[in-house]
């Protein structure tokens, strides 16, 4: 069972989107959804803390009376590291907080239930996949979870995988490595390939990485760089109106 939070200021919104999504979820019978609504962050992150595992998803809307969106986001996701996020608003002024905040998805009023679905679906995709990277270090096999891993560069006839607060070189051409990642990490420029939730920032021409790190993107590659990032946070958003 899907568990779904809907959290807007505007009660007659609530029940919209409420409605919207059990229609959804008629699309989807082999899966129950259980769908509660609030009225403020407030009230939401209440009840997160009387159930930290409440729910799987919330759909919040930015602008709501006392505390924002992204204000009740952020803490729930201190309550609730696993529960996903998709905000729901009037604006697109907030998109680049909401990714920074690993939002799933990110919808402008007036939502239909083409863009729910698209949702959930992610929901269903992310949680179905979770994908390795194998490598040999020594005579052993070490299995990387590719949510774990932030980078990889080409250093000394190998590729140095940066791994949360540590890196592990492995005698393998980064070309070759790269080939076997998925759709959630970029060649930014030749040798270096970047988990792009990991990136902080892109410019025109350099990304800021959350480590501090800044790297010059490739020039030859850099709108395609661009446009490929600008899909990661915003989905189906149109690309011109982002960043």
């Amino acid at each position: 069972m899907m568990r779904l939070a809907v959290c807007d200021n505007e009660i007659e919104e609530c029940i919209l989107i409420k409605r919207q999504l059990e229609k959804c979820g008629q699309n989807s019978p082999s899966e129950t959804c259980e769908i509660h609504h609030f009225t403020s962050g407030e009230a939401f992150l209440e009840e997160l803390r009387k159930d930290s595992g409440a729910y799987d998803m919330v759909f919040m809307d930015i602008y709501m009376d006392g505390m924002s969106g992204i204000e009740a986001a952020r803490a729930a996701r201190k309550l609730s590291p696993m529960l996903e996020l998709v905000f729901i608003t009037t604006s697109r002024e907030f998109a680049v907080e909401a990714f920074q905040i690993q939002a799933l998805h990110y919808l402008v009023k007036p939502v239909t239930l083409e863009q729910l679905g698209t949702a959930l679906d992610r929901y269903r995709q992310k949680k179905g996949k979770i994908r390795y990277l194998e490598v040999a270090q020594g005579r052993n096999m070490v299995r990387l979870r590719f949510s774990q891993i932030s980078y990889l560069q080409s250093r000394n006839n190998g590729t140095d995988i940066f791994i949360d607060n540590h890196v592990l070189h492995v005698n393998l051409n980064t070309s070759a490595l790269i080939e076997q990642m998925d759709g959630r990490f970029l060649s930014i420029r030749r040798g270096m390939c970047v988990n792009m939730s990991f990136i902080k920032r892109m410019d025109a021409d350099q990304c800021v990485l959350k480590n501090g790190e800044i790297v010059l993107l490739s020039r030859k590659e850099r709108a395609d760089i661009r446009r490929r990032y600008r899909e990661y946070i915003f989905g189906s958003v149109a690309e011109e109106e982002v960043l």
